[in-house]
Parts: structure tokens; sequence; C-alpha cells
């Protein structure tokens, strides 16, 4: 065996997992709203946020259009969005 030979598979394995991960998490992330002015558009769009909303909505009794105001002011819908540093 030749020097170093054992850990290019260990490397390997831990470069795909790397990538394998970065995948998962960036799929994960959805694009925003293409028509963020119209609440019903978003959510054509985006038809999991409203059963998200509404189950928030159940659990806290904030309205849906309450909500959806915060994220689309807050973000603009971006999953990214920081504040200014």
């Amino acid at each position: 065996m030749e020097f170093g030979q054992g850990k290019t598979g260990t490397v390997k394995a831990t470069h795909f997992a790397c990538v394998a991960v970065a995948v998962l998490v960036a799929g994960c992330a959805s694009a925003p709203p293409t028509r963020q002015a119209d609440i019903c558009a978003v959510f054509d769009q985006h038809p999991d946020w409203y059963d998200y909303a509404r189950s928030s909505a159940k659990k806290w009794g904030t309205p849906v259009h309450i909500q959806m105001a915060f994220v689309k002011h807050e973000s603009s819908y971006r999953s990214d969005a920081r504040p200014p540093r």
C-alpha cells in the first residue's frame, strides 16, 4: 500500500457527503413568489405556505393575511434575507 492511499477514499466520501448535503439544503429553499402583491397568487405558487399559515393562525391566533404581510415586509419572501450589518 502506498503512502496516503487509505485516506483517498475517506476524502472522496467526505467530499461526496458535503456536496449531497449542499444539494439537499439548496433544494429545500424555494424561490420568492413572482407576484408578491397578490396573496392568492403567492398561495397558488406555493400551496404549502397556505397550510403552514393556517396552522400558525390556529395555534397563535394571528390571521393569515397579517402573517403574510409581515413576511412580505421583513424578507420579501426570500429565505436567505438577513438584516443589514
